[in-house]
């Protein structure tokens, strides 16, 4: 028949084979499905008469306890009895209970035992990883009697590997092989971790089905994931034909809750083993199994312990020194200590810029990779992989120093991260056979590939696997950088704390000064010149008057400076008294204008209220919004040349807010200004003889304190807008 190279979604199919329900058994047993309710027999394997004689002939619809009376009732743990019928197993599954009956055992149960005992013991002697591998193989060809015994290990693309093996002479060796996942699919996989053993006594069987073909309940094939006896895939048993296997066994290693490996047994002739033989082999199944993860958790005992030792130093290091970079890059141990492998780097991106150990990617690159990384894992506080140019195909081409990554996100900024890289690993695979061998006939139907011969592939793009206990580890370094930064926070909000209340002593200082120790001296300075004043103008002394008025002028000066000061140390500690109550706002703009009409007529100004300004109240302190209004407008009275022109307008902002504004045709305010009038004692060269500097810093903080905000615009040369806004009481 005429074959074609298979098709990728055919090779997918593979994982998709329902394997345990191919509705056949092989022939060295039989089978009964009965209701689980009931115990009504449903199916029966058509050997059963060889099995039972008479009674399985007619056991189709009968009761399972007219069978077997003397069994309880099946649990979903398979159960074991011996009787004159044979080797009957039986367990509860989907809502059906299984009997499968065998041949007595015929196998010596002491000597069994003897070899059973005298192999675990072996394979515990072993001192090193390889000698427990190598005892493994050889304990369970010596137990089981097969010609080649293979410990198959999984990798974490589900591909496997022969990584110890045991033979008789003349039988040809697979050690060292690697077997493409679709050998050993995923539905087979599933199998396998859910049965110890799996046998196959001669791959020349003739399969024997089922009566009715079909559960009559559910109209399908039964599940035969627990049954021993189950019938084997015609695609792996062709791959057996094509290995030169007429017999197999396969036990189960499991660990940490999977499927690591398989103890592959292979027999050149049939060969059977009766259940007592198989409970042997799951022993050692077992056995291997929980030696393997204490040997396992040994070895990562001691790299984790390694590991802690470097980690506890950065922390260290870190809790005293504010240098992140430094600290985890520089000093020793660092970062490189903690995944110990040759050629490999690290990176942190600190202080606005990449620093680096060690040969990293150009910084553009990495850039990009922190970018990638956000977009494609955007919750992942640790990303790590082994095969980078195969995920970000950018990395590609800097697969050289950087083919693994290991990411720690540091949520300070959009590329705080930490980077370990691994260079490229190239290694050569010793396949068996062409992995992409298999084939696919006219039909449709899949054939594996015929030859097991060493076939050599290089594996590039690939860097050394990232272990779970360095993942812990650089988890705990991320741990502790946070826990660092959130220290050193602290700190700061201490200080500043500390700062801020050493401020509020010297500002109710300040104040005390000037409420007494300036404003009183300053005020009998005013009456004292004020009483001269009156004297000087009937004694008509002219040149004693100006002086006086002088002395008004600037003690009137002093004034307005020292409740500036008073105000604004009132209103940054939150202390300025307001007597909030609904007022029209019109009212309080005309108020304003009235008080300042005379001074814009004598300087020639318009001084006016927008007639489209909108009738409305708000929540105010109408002396402190009149103080508001009369520094705004202050201003611009001093800034409009004759014949200019200031407007103020009362407008809607938003559905909670009203604005006012102040606008005058004066000379504007240059852009580069606006961020700094709002300011204490700030003022533009040109304006520094016209005032304290601490007119818009009182109205920003008199329209914050009422829950409203003040900004400015300026149409520089034509003239400057302020705008504030006030909460509404309503508006009508």
């Amino acid at each position: 028949m005429q074959k074609q190279t298979v098709a990728p979604e055919l090779l997918r199919s593979c994982d998709s084979e329902p394997v345990q329900f191919i509705g056949m058994l092989q022939p060295t047993g039989a089978l009964v499905i009965a209701n689980g309710e009931n115990g009504q027999i449903l199916q029966v394997s058509n050997n059963l008469q060889d099995f039972l004689g008479d009674a399985g002939a007619s056991a189709l619809g009968k009761n399972t306890r007219d069978i077997f009376p003397q069994l309880g009732v099946p649990q979903a743990l398979p159960e074991r009895n011996s009787s004159a019928l044979g080797e009957i197993t039986f367990y509860a599954r989907g809502g059906r209970h299984y009997y499968e009956i065998e041949p007595i055992s015929k196998a010596n149960a002491s000597d069994l035992a003897k070899k059973l005992r005298f192999g675990m013991e072996a394979i515990a002697r072993g001192t090193s990883w390889e000698d427990f591998l190598h005892d493994a193989a050889a304990q369970t060809a010596d137990v089981l009697g097969y010609d080649r015994v293979m410990v198959y290990r999984f990798h974490p693309d589900d591909h496997g590997e022969v990584i110890a093996e045991a033979l008789r002479p003349g039988v040809e060796s697979f050690l060292g092989l690697h077997y493409p996942a679709s050998d050993i699919p995923a539905p087979a996989r599933k199998v396998f971790f859910d049965n110890w053993v799996r046998m196959i006594p001669d791959i020349e069987y003739t399969p024997v089905g089922l009566t009715p073909p079909l559960d009559p309940g559910t109209g399908q094939s039964p599940d035969l994931s627990l049954t021993a006896m189950r019938a084997v895939s015609p695609i792996h048993l062709e791959y057996l034909r094509n290995m030169g296997v007429r017999a197999s066994l396969t036990v189960s290693i499991k660990s940490e809750g999977r499927l690591w490996g398989l103890i592959a047994c292979h027999h050149l002739s049939p060969r059977y083993l009766d259940l007592e033989e198989r409970a042997a082999a799951e022993v050692l199944g077992r056995f291997i199994s929980v030696t393997l993860r204490d040997a396992s958790k040994i070895e990562e005992y001691e790299q984790r312990k390694k590991l802690k030792i470097v980690n506890e130093d950065i922390l260290g290091r870190l809790r005293i020194n504010q240098d992140v970079g430094h600290e985890i890059l520089h000093a020793r141990p660092n970062l490189l200590d903690l995944i110990q492998a040759d050629g490999s780097a690290a990176a942190l991106y600190v202080n606005g810029a990449w620093d680096r150990i060690g040969q990293v990617p150009a910084d553009e690159e990495m850039d990009a990779l922190v970018e990638w990384m956000q977009e494609t894992h955007p919750q992942r506080e640790i990303f790590c992989t082994d095969k980078l140019p195969l995920e970000f195909p950018r990395a590609e081409k800097y697969r050289e120093i950087a083919s693994g990554v290991l990411a720690l996100s540091i949520p300070k900024t959009r590329k705080s991260f930490v980077l370990l890289f691994r260079p490229e690993r190239i290694q050569t695979v010793r396949w068996a056979g062409n992995p992409d061998g298999k084939t696919a006939d006219a039909t449709g139907r899949l054939h594996p590939r015929a030859s097991f011969a060493e076939w050599k592939d290089s594996v590039r793009n690939r860097s050394e696997a990232w272990q779970p206990w360095e993942l812990d580890a650089a988890r705990d370094l991320r741990t502790a950088i946070l826990a660092a930064d959130l220290q050193r926070q602290f700190e700061k909000e201490q200080e500043a704390r500390q700062e801020a209340e050493r401020a509020m002593r010297s500002r109710e200082e300040l104040m005390a000064v000037l409420s007494h120790d300036l404003k009183n001296p300053i005020g009998s300075i005013s009456l004292q010149a004020a009483l001269m004043e009156r004297s000087f103008v009937k004694s008509q002394d002219t040149k004693n008057l100006e002086v006086t008025r002088r002395i008004l002028r600037a003690t009137k000066s002093m004034n307005t400076l020292i409740n500036d000061i008073l105000h604004v140390t009132s209103l940054e500690a939150g202390q300025l008294q307001m007597e909030r109550k609904s007022e029209r706002l019109i009212d309080i703009c005309q108020e304003v204008i009235d008080m300042l009409a005379a001074i814009a007529s004598h300087t020639d100004l318009e001084l006016r209220l927008n007639p489209e300004s909108i009738e409305c109240s708000a929540e105010v302190d109408r002396e402190r919004v009149v103080q508001v209004l009369s520094n705004l407008i202050g201003n611009a009275l001093k800034f409009t040349p004759p014949g200019g022109e200031i407007e103020i307008s009362v407008d809607r902002c938003g559905p909670e807010d009203v604005k006012l504004s102040v606008s005058d045709t004066g000379p504007g305010i240059p852009p580069e200004h606006h961020l700094f009038i709002f300011d204490r004692f700030w003022q533009a060269n040109q304006t520094r003889r016209l005032g304290t500097g601490l007119g818009l810093a009182i109205c920003k903080g008199i329209v914050e304190a009422h829950g409203g905000k003040i900004w400015v615009e300026s149409r520089e040369p034509k003239g400057t807008i302020f705008h504030f806004t006030l909460p509404l009481a309503y508006v009508r």
